[in-house]
């Protein structure tokens, strides 16, 4: 996704694709969620905040052989930092320094638009998260409903915390869960056993949102104070603690209702790149 339109450009770099993971109807509107293709790089999502510096995926990693991306080297993030352990997405370091702050700014610059008339909504998250029973070791369609549309954040935090109000986030883990093929959707996403959950080779073989690496969600593990969901490299989903671990990510948005498209045809050949209200 870029600034250009028409025959300005005829490659999309790899940093710039994004692919669509749904249209979401937002009170009277629709809205575009996109995710990034591949995982955001270090120039990207700065330095600072979440990074964990001492930290990266490259090939001298064993599970760095199931990577379906064209990155060399992939940093990694915590979700919170160690002075704040807390898996409110509201107060995660991630959140508010990586993703709406450095992120956002490389983004706009990017895109050649500010804060008031870039494409991306500032959107509603829906961040209460559940049980972990509720969500991970459920069919996708339970989890969904209990992660977004029956969420129960628990005892940690207030009714406030249900959502979060930010133009940058993360893929839900039901956003994942249906990026597979439709036959796959009554497999449970953690069963517990190898070979009944989302590693078996034809359910993360046919879902276009698993990388082959370990990877953020924004949903946190409402019964622990510290947890949150993510998906393992071999395509199922678990719960780690927020500030001890540090794995890849990939930023997620909507697109704002007026935004149009300009050219291509959605390959990644030929990306479709955008036109909005206000732009130059």
């Amino acid at each position: 996704m870029d600034g250009q339109s028409g025959e300005e450009q005829q490659t999309c770099a790899n940093e710039d694709l994004y692919r669509i993971i749904g249209l979401f109807k937002n009170e009277d509107e629709y809205e575009m969620k996109l995710i990034k293709a591949d995982f955001a790089t270090e120039e990207q999502l700065g330095t600072g905040g979440a990074r964990n510096v001492s930290s990266s995926y490259n090939g001298t990693l064993p599970f760095f052989s199931s990577y379906k991306g064209e990155l060399e080297q992939i940093p990694t993030y915590y979700w919170a930092s160690s002075d704040n352990q807390s898996n409110l997405w509201k107060d995660s370091t991630l959140n508010n320094t990586n993703l709406n702050g450095t992120f956002l700014t490389k983004l706009e610059q990017k895109l050649g638009a500010t804060d008031e008339i870039i494409p991306i909504t500032t959107h509603d998250w829906t961040t209460a998260g559940n049980a972990w029973s509720s969500i991970g070791t459920q069919t996708v369609a339970t989890a969904y409903n209990n992660e977004i549309k029956e969420p129960n954040r628990g005892s940690n935090g207030t009714d406030e915390d249900n959502t979060t109000q930010a133009k940058i986030g993360l893929m839900y883990v039901s956003d994942y869960g249906y990026a597979t093929s439709p036959e796959n959707w009554k497999t449970m996403l953690n069963g517990g056993v190898e070979g009944k959950d989302y590693r078996l080779e034809n359910v993360r073989n046919n879902n276009w949102m698993y990388m082959g690496l370990y990877e953020w969600t924004i949903t946190r593990c409402a019964d622990r104070l510290d947890g949150a969901l993510y998906i393992v490299y071999t395509g199922y989903v678990s719960v780690i603690d927020v500030y001890a671990h540090s794995i890849a990510l990939r930023p997620c948005f909507y697109l704002k209702s007026e935004t149009r498209i300009a050219s291509g045809n959605g390959s990644k050949e030929s990306p479709y790149r955008i036109t909005w209200e206000g732009q130059d």
